[in-house]
C-alpha cells in the first residue's frame, strides 16, 4: 500500500512542462512561420476601432460611402441538387426531391453525369437562391444556383 502511495505522489509531483509531443515540437518550417508573425502587443490598432472601444459605440459607415446594391442577375435560374454517374439513381433522387420539396425536377446529362436540377420553367435569381437554401436544409449542402440553358435561360 505504501509503494502505491509513493508512486502516486511521484507521478503527481512530476512537472507538466516536461512533456513534449512525440515529434519534438513544431517542424523547422512551422517554427519559421510562427516566428515571422508579428507580436500581438506590437500590432497597431486602427484609430476607428480604438475610438469605438473608448466610446463603446459601434463604428457606422456612412451610407454615402457604401456601394449601391447590385440588382440580382437577370435570366432564368434553377438549382442543381446533386450530380451522380448512375442515371437510375438520379431519377430516384429527382422523383424523391420533387415530392419532398414540391417543385419540378429534371435531369440534365452533361459530361457523363446525371445532374439533378430543380426549379421549373424560369425562376428569378432571388427565387432560385431561396430554393437553394431549402435544398441545402433538406440534406444537400452542396446545392447551388445555375443559369438555365436553352431558349428560356439563354
Amino acid at each position: 500500500m505504501r509503494i502505491a502511495l509513493v508512486l502516486l505522489l511521484v507521478t503527481l509531483a512530476t512537472p507538466a512542462h516536461a512533456w513534449q509531443p512525440p515529434s519534438g515540437g513544431p517542424s523547422k518550417m512551422a517554427k519559421r512561420v510562427l516566428d515571422s508573425l508579428p507580436d500581438p502587443g506590437k500590432v497597431p490598432i486602427p484609430r476607428a476601432i480604438e475610438e469605438q472601444s473608448r466610446r463603446d459605440q459601434p463604428v457606422v459607415t456612412p451610407a454615402s460611402d457604401l456601394p449601391p446594391p447590385s440588382p440580382p442577375p437577370t435570366g432564368c435560374w434553377e438549382v442543381q441538387i446533386t450530380a451522380v454517374s448512375d442515371a437510375n439513381r438520379a431519377q430516384d433522387i429527382a422523383t424523391q426531391e420533387a415530392s419532398r420539396l414540391g417543385v419540378v425536377t429534371h435531369i440534365a446529362l452533361e459530361n457523363g453525369l446525371s445532374k439533378v436540377r430543380a426549379g421549373g420553367d424560369c425562376l428569378s435569381y432571388t427565387d432560385a437562391t431561396t430554393l437553394r437554401d431549402r435544398v441545402r436544409d433538406s440534406g444537400y449542402p452542396g446545392a447551388f444556383v445555375v443559369r438555365q440553358s436553352g431558349p428560356s435561360g439563354s
